[in-house]
């Protein structure tokens, strides 16, 4: 049965904790054999996760979220648990728990730019206040919708597909922590809602540095 523990995580910082395992006679577990994955869901029936990163030694696992992920974090509470992988593939847990997130305050200055995306093949709806997230191959880039049109019924052409998409709508962000990408026509770098469950094609992008010009 997994160990049963609770962490702290402070929004908009690093996280690391080390996870201590022994044996039955107390030594340092060995784990040249095993692999080991870590997730964090809002809820256990969740679809979307978020994973940590994790570093093996002699009898300790290490976790870590940076400061991109933890940001993300825009729940209270999320629910985690670590599982180990032998040669075999048996799989075995070993912690599990509630995870608490403290709301950050500071924040590091962004420039003051808002974007208006247009979006394509909506899945579910992005609302103001939200916080979205793409993921550009070495970094989330984070915003926060302050319009949304939720409007999902105009065809449009996009370029990701080759044809008229029906779910399409527009939303505005600000303050960016980095360049948003069109979704290539592989559909990479697709749009997140970290409070929802909510993800849509990128196939315009219109960046301006005031909400009265865009």
């Amino acid at each position: 049965m997994a160990t049963k523990a609770n962490i702290n995580i402070d929004q908009g910082t690093t996280f690391n904790t080390l996870i201590e395992l022994t044996d039955d006679s107390g030594n340092p577990l060995d784990l040249s054999m095993y692999t080991a994955q870590a997730e964090l869901r809002t809820s256990y029936s969740s679809i979307n996760s978020i994973s940590f990163s994790i570093e093996t030694s002699n009898g300790q696992i290490q976790l870590s979220l940076d400061a991109n992920t933890t940001s993300l974090l825009t729940k209270p509470r999320y629910v985690y648990d670590v599982v180990v992988f032998d040669s075999s593939n048996n799989v075995t847990r070993i912690l599990e728990g509630v995870a608490y997130v403290d709301q950050c305050v500071t924040r590091p200055a962004y420039a003051n730019t808002f974007y208006t995306l247009q979006l394509a093949n909506v899945q579910q709806t992005f609302y103001p206040g939200d916080i979205v997230y793409q993921s550009n191959g070495s970094a989330n880039i984070v915003a926060t919708v302050y319009e949304s049109d939720n409007q999902m019924i105009t065809p449009v052409y996009t370029p990701v597909t080759g044809n008229a998409q029906s779910n399409v709508a527009t939303i505005k962000v600000m303050n960016p922590s980095g360049t948003f990408l069109i979704t290539s026509n592989t559909g990479q770098y697709l749009l997140y809602d970290a409070n929802t469950t909510a993800n849509a094609y990128i196939i315009s992008i219109t960046q301006t540095t005031t909400k009265n010009q865009e």
